[in-house]
């Protein structure tokens, strides 16, 4: 089955876990007689199945929780860890030793949040949590150390929801009117897309795939085309990817961090790489050589299959990313060579206030404007080499020109003067291009695909004339 619906395209069934109603779709899951599974979440290659009976299960055996839980199970899976929200009592992190197979132990003292309530759904990326409460719209919930869990906000939605999937910046929930997009910013939702044709009980999500199931028509893998770059998390833990496989779209960029602090690291395959067989990459990207705890950003520029190992563990530690999509050249932005150059004026005699002015043609549809700035020492000792920003100047506006007052003085070691970038945005946390170098290479910064890493930009875009 193929079809074209808005921004989504429908491609058939894939082989995941769900619980959705009374039957659970996956190859070989087994629960006791006359208990109905409502909800299923994987950690690593194992199953975990959420029963009508208040306990969950592995196959057939009980996972212990102390204490007993009491109300009905939703699971999601974060890392090594089991995520469980319980009605009436709160949200258990749960860690789950033994991931592979030739492991047996599982850790069974969980931490928790308490919180009286009702739960529909939950979901993680990274290690952060979202839970639907009923009666309270969303929760979303700091676990960056599982141990402490903490609320870090509540975001009003007024919509039931059955299921929840969630990547950086984006929620996706399934209700009753179908499938919704939330994009979220700082102050909550910036932007909410319903999709009505879709509909299910619970959701898979691995980059832009997502697989749905519990609808009329059985399950259905779904993909997100929509045309802004996203940022995608997978985690390294020992010993196994999470997700394994994900999809995900020129322009669109992977952030890999191991969360473990094992000796593990991603190498894109060769042919000579153990664990690869006589695949290779489309791109090559690494993490360097194994170590303990770190991150790997690498925005992906052409389509095609990018299957990668972890060296020391490279016969069973496997991931791959499928790009689709087509790259285009970077847009047009106001660097002097596309469009008019910028001016800067002195409005105070100690340079403590300009007038900076920009081409704003070259970003038409731009919903705003930021100024990246830095000083000598943040230049790239090379050509092609990356930015050290000390600040920016967050939401300056769509119009020129734009009066900077409070404009950063020069400090000791610097050369004497600041440089600065106006850089057009959505408004939200999608940057648009730098420009171009002498040289020809895009500019980059320090943060995720080359982006800035101030006001709260998540993505930088090259393959759009503006940020969308």
């Amino acid at each position: 089955m193929v079809a074209q619906r808005a921004d989504w395209i429908a491609d058939g069934a894939g082989r995941s876990a769900y619980g959705a109603g009374r039957s659970v779709f996956v190859d070989g899951a087994s629960i006791d007689p006359g208990v109905a599974v409502v909800d299923a979440a994987f950690v690593g290659r194992r199953l975990f199945l959420a029963g009508d009976d208040g306990a969950i299960r592995e196959g057939r055996d009980v996972v212990p929780l102390v204490p007993a839980s009491k109300g009905r199970l939703h699971l999601a899976a974060m890392d090594t860890w089991l995520v469980v929200a319980e009605d009436g009592f709160g949200v258990r992190f749960v860690p789950i030793a033994g991931t592979r197979a030739c492991h047996a132990s599982r850790g069974i003292a969980p931490s928790f949040l308490s919180l009286r309530a009702s739960f529909d759904a939950i979901a993680a990326t990274g290690r952060t949590v979202f839970a639907a409460v009923a009666g309270r719209g969303l929760v979303e919930i700091e676990a960056r150390d599982p141990s402490h869990p903490f609320i870090v906000r509540s975001i009003p939605y007024d919509e039931g929801v059955v299921a929840l999937a969630a990547s950086p910046g984006r929620l996706y929930a399934l209700g009753e009117s179908g499938l919704a997009l939330l994009d979220l910013g700082p102050q909550g939702i910036l932007r909410r897309e319903v999709h009505p044709e879709v509909k299910g009980e619970s959701i898979q999500l691995a980059g832009r795939t997502l697989r749905i199931a519990g609808g009329e028509m059985g399950p259905l893998t779904y993909r997100d085309v929509s045309s802004s770059p996203r940022l995608f998390e997978v985690s390294a833990n020992d010993d196994f990817f999470s997700p394994q496989d994900i999809s995900v779209t020129v322009g669109d960029t992977v952030r890999w961090t191991n969360v473990t602090g094992s000796l593990h690291n991603v190498v894109s395959c060769t042919p000579a790489q153990g664990g690869c067989g006589d695949e290779t990459a489309s791109e090559s990207f690494t993490s360097g050589p194994a170590t303990g705890f770190w991150v790997l950003d690498h925005t992906f520029t052409q389509a095609g299959l990018n299957p990668y190992v972890c060296q020391p563990h490279a016969g069973f530690m496997v991931g791959s990313v499928t790009v689709t999509g087509t790259a285009s050249a970077p847009p047009g932005v106001p660097d002097g060579q596309t469009g008019s150059p910028m001016l800067v004026g002195k409005l105070a005699p100690d340079g403590s206030a300009l007038s900076v002015s920009w081409d704003t043609t070259t970003c038409a549809g731009a919903a705003d404007h930021e100024i990246l700035y830095g000083y000598a020492l943040g230049l790239p000792a090379s050509t092609g080499g990356g930015y050290e920003l000390t600040g920016a100047r967050c939401s300056i506006g769509v119009a020129s020109p734009f009066t900077w007052t409070g404009v950063p003085p020069a400090f000791a070691g610097s050369t004497g003067f600041v440089w600065w970038i106006v850089v057009a945005t959505n408004g939200a946390a999608t940057e648009g291009s730098w420009g171009q170098d002498s040289a020809g290479f895009e500019r980059e910064g320090a943060g995720a695909g080359g982006s800035s890493g101030e006001c709260d930009v998540a993505i930088k875009s090259l393959t759009n004339s503006c940020p969308p």
